[in-house]
């Protein structure tokens, strides 16, 4: 069951670069999640812990919006791992933090498709 877990998770590791989004529906912009969508993440994202394989995460928090590759910017932008983004609210796609003005949680894996770090961006 992992391995299969991890053959797609691969795929869509491989398929997506730094910045790429989840295929499927495409936010627009401004976004803003769902009632439910943001209570699903606000509520989950305090149960998410390092060692946390990635069907853990989404039983706490649903399918990411988004995946990107986790780069080690010290060894020639070797891939270290991914995140996945819970996005509740993003005023604008690129620009700066204040332009964005974004409220999301991103949940850090590493190689081995364990959590290493949690974060949060505008959630009190």
């Amino acid at each position: 069951m992992r391995n299969g877990f991890v053959a797609i998770a691969a795929a869509i590791f491989l398929t997506c670069c730094t910045g790429s989004q989840v295929p499927g529906e495409p936010l627009t912009y401004p976004y803003v999640a769902t009632a439910e969508r943001q209570a699903q993440i606000l509520d989950g994202f305090g149960e998410i812990k390092p060692g946390m394989s990635p069907p853990d995460v989404t039983a706490f928090l649903g399918q990411p919006d988004e995946i990107r590759n986790l780069l080690d910017q010290i060894k020639n932008s070797e891939t270290v791992g991914y995140t996945w983004w819970f996005i509740i609210e993003r005023k604008a796609e690129t620009g700066s933090a204040a332009e964005k003005a974004e409220k999301l949680v991103r949940v850090t894996f590493d190689l081995t498709d364990e959590v290493t770090q949690i974060d949060s961006w505008g959630i009190e």
